[in-house]
C-alpha cells in the first residue's frame, strides 16, 4: 500500500550546488520524495510503499536521521489528499 506524507525539516538545503543534501537522501533510499522550500524549511513528500502507516514513515525517518545527520525534523503530516499515482491511458 502506498502511503503519503509530508516530513517538514530544518537545517536541509536542497538548492545550492555545494549541498550534497538531495543526493543524500536520494543514496539512503528516498527516492519516493518530492522536497519544496518553504523558506529555512522544507517540506518533503513522500509516497511510500509499506505495510502499515507507522512502518512507512518509520522507514523515511531512519533514513532522513543517517543520511543528513545535521537535520532536525520539525513536524510530521499524513496526507490524506492524494491519490496513487496513476498510468497514462492510451485512446
Amino acid at each position: 500500500m502506498i502511503h503519503w506524507f509530508e516530513i517538514t525539516l530544518e537545517g536541509a538545503d536542497f538548492v545550492s550546488e555545494e549541498s550534497d543534501d538531495a543526493d543524500a537522501l536520494y543514496e539512503a533510499g528516498c527516492d519516493d520524495t518530492v522536497p519544496m522550500h518553504d523558506g529555512p524549511l522544507v517540506r518533503v513528500l513522500f509516497y511510500r510503499e509499506a505495510e502499515t502507516f507507522n512502518a512507512a514513515v518509520a522507514s523515511a525517518v531512519l533514513a532522513i536521521g543517517r543520511s543528513l545527520p545535521h537535520v532536525r525534523i520539525m513536524r510530521i503530516e499524513r496526507r490524506t489528499d492524494m491519490e496513487e499515482p496513476g498510468l497514462p491511458h492510451s485512446a
